[in-house]
């Protein structure tokens, strides 16, 4: 796959650009009714909601391209920290359905699927039963000590995504750092990012991309689970058909 990434210091690993390949081969146009039919409710859920996610972790992907692309850093900084929130939302996916897919406890499944899908910050007044989604905080440390348990650095994402929100959020680094190129010695400001901000951008830009060897991963272990979650639901299908009608 060529790299995306245009005029950069260094270009993406090979790793980055089979996971990106990876998560693009992996979308489908639709997902019709018959396949809640033949492998469940549940399972027909499961399908959609990482093709959602996935598709999601994508225009992160492409944003943050784009953005780096047409010289627009606060576009393309802005994408890479949703990509790393999006990451971090799909790999906890996968483990929370890991663990109940252990279990064998369907019911557990379902709710994972229905939290993740219709979870909101500040659910609206006319449906109290809508679940609150889980703050993108707590993900971030869930994917780091993930990844801790790997050999990476203690809270190497939650640094890492602070670090880029600081460019994202009105404050020093999202002004001046990326709009404007000084000489003090003379009073002059010029209005352009300096090359040492675009290296370092760079950087955060590549980090951020490298995790979609994160999202392959956890896309990888949903594909794994999807036969369990197939074969839990049809179980309960056959045994609510054979109970006798009342």
């Amino acid at each position: 796959m060529t790299n995306p990434l245009r005029d950069t210091p260094a270009p993406l690993p090979p790793e980055t650009l089979a996971a990106l390949a990876y998560l693009r081969n992996y979308l489908v146009p639709e997902v019709l009714g018959g396949y809640a039919v033949r492998s469940g409710k549940v399972s027909w859920k499961a399908v959609i909601l990482y093709q959602c996610l996935v598709r999601r972790v994508l225009d992160a992907a492409d944003g943050t391209i784009l953005g780096w692309n047409e010289k627009n850093l606060l576009t393309a900084i802005t994408m890479a920290r949703s990509l790393v929130e999006t990451t971090a939302a799909l790999h906890d996916l996968s483990e929370n359905l890991s663990d109940a897919v252990s279990r064998e406890f369907l019911d557990d499944v379902d709710k994972i699927l229905m939290a993740r899908m219709f979870a909101w910050r500040i659910a609206p007044g006319v449906a109290e039963d809508i679940p609150v989604s889980t703050n993108v905080l707590t993900l971030i440390d869930r994917l780091d000590r993930w990844l801790k348990e790997r050999g990476a650095s203690s809270a190497i994402i939650r640094r890492f995504y602070e670090d880029v929100s600081e460019f994202v959020h009105p404050n020093n680094l999202g002004i001046a750092q990326i709009y404007a190129d000084n000489d003090y010695a003379k009073h002059s400001v010029w209005f352009r990012a300096t090359e040492e901000t675009r290296a370092g951008l760079h950087d955060q830009i590549k980090s951020a991309l490298g995790l979609l060897t994160v999202a392959k991963l956890a896309v990888v272990q949903f594909e794994a689970l999807l036969p369990e979650i197939v074969k839990l639901n049809l179980a309960v299908m056959t045994t609510s058909a054979a109970k006798p009608q009342v």
